[in-house]
């Protein structure tokens, strides 16, 4: 008996295996079916697509795609990407290893991309030229988070001019630019340059939340961000930057005047940088975070005049701590080194605000089936009938 007349007569449903007849699943109505098919993970919706036609429409239903997280363990076939992108998802998650070459022949629908260390394992298509296809059929981007990836002039185009009016969420958690050595094919991580700091300080005027934190950048470029950045942006992580410096921070404080998160954790930056903030951003802020700067305890206690304040992450073992906490009585001041502020993650791990947990939690999950070549390159007969 072939694979697929099997499949025809029974369908798995659940980690279990319990096995029903599918002549009963055909008579069901189709917004039963819709109901009982949004429990499944993504390989027990592409099972179900070996049914019947009727039941694959089904299964394939807008609906059920649009909240898709591809498991990091788990490589992921581009043939599969392709077709979650086809049924118009909106919220994608991909963590995992990328094979095969990815060809989109249309923008896609993704609202929210989060991308962290994605390899592609092929001899034409590294990591950087998958990302890149990916990031040129968006053009509705809202939220964007890219963990340790590396970036070049044509994916920095496809985040700021094609997203530019619609993102409010930029994170770029350890990215840097990508230099080619040539005919020897070496690749080297290089420091963002004005060129590539420009396009998003100029485009993305909606912008809400930026994370650059970890990556390498210009002190020309720095200088350009602090000048530019849009006004309205109000939650800013500089994490380990050592070339932003306190003037920068006054530039940026006046300038974007209703931040209610700074994260200025391993920066080189002094209590001038304090002062700034405290001029600025007195009705403002709300959470952060000098751990491991140049500032004394002295100047902390300044930090009173910070109307909202009531989170503060600075690490430096000082006899005096108890006293601070006494004079900032409304302010939770954490000295340990692993915790967070608020929604800006302490770590080279990907930077996810507690509104995004909430949203991870309800996507649908891929994991590894026991047959993924059917969705190789060129081998996807099966996903139309």
């Amino acid at each position: 008996m072939s694979t697929e007349s099997s499949a025809k007569k029974r369908l798995k449903i659940c980690n279990d295996f319990q096995i029903i007849d599918t002549s009963q699943l055909e008579n069901l109505p189709t917004e039963i079916l819709l109901k009982i098919f949004d429990y499944m993970k993504i390989k027990d919706l592409l099972i179900c697509g070996h049914v019947s036609r009727r039941i694959r429409i089904i299964a394939h239903d807008q609906s059920l795609w649009q909240k898709v997280n591809l498991h990091p363990k788990e490589i992921v076939p581009t043939g599969l990407l392709e077709l979650i992108l086809e049924n118009n998802c909106e919220y994608l998650s991909t963590y995992g290893k990328i094979v095969g070459k990815l060809n989109l022949d249309k923008a896609s629908k993704l609202k929210c991309l989060v991308a962290s260390n994605l390899i592609g394992y092929s001899d034409h298509h590294s990591n950087h030229e998958v990302l890149g296809i990916l990031l040129d059929s968006c053009h509705t981007l809202e939220k964007l988070s890219l963990n340790s990836v590396t970036l070049n002039e044509r994916m920095i185009s496809s985040i700021s001019i094609q997203n530019g009016k619609t993102l409010t969420v930029l994170r770029l958690n350890g990215c840097n630019r990508l230099l080619g050595l040539g005919f020897l094919n070496i690749l080297s991580q290089e420091e963002l340059t004005l060129k590539h700091v420009k396009p998003i300080a100029d485009y993305c005027t909606e912008l809400r939340e930026l994370d650059i934190s970890h990556c390498l950048i210009s002190e020309e470029a720095m200088d350009y961000l602090a000048n530019n950045l849009s006004p309205n942006t109000f939650k800013l992580c500089f994490r380990g930057i050592n070339r932003i410096q306190d003037h920068q921070v006054k530039m940026l404080v006046s300038r974007c005047n209703k931040i209610t998160e700074f994260n200025l954790c391993s920066t080189e930056v002094n209590n001038d940088s304090v002062t700034y903030i405290i001029k600025d951003l007195h009705s403002t802020l709300e959470k952060l975070d000098l751990t491991h700067t140049n500032t004394t305890l002295n100047k902390l206690f300044d930090l009173k005049y910070l109307k909202k304040l009531t989170c503060l992450n600075w690490r430096k073992f000082h006899g005096g701590i108890e006293a601070l906490k006494k004079h900032l009585p409304s302010t939770h001041i954490d000295t340990q080194i692993n915790k967070q502020i608020g929604e800006l993650s302490i770590g080279r791990k990907i930077v996810v605000a507690n509104s995004w947990k909430q949203t991870l939690l309800t996507f649908r999950n891929y994991e590894l089936m026991s047959d993924s070549s059917e969705y190789e390159v060129g081998k996807r007969k099966d996903l139309r009938y």
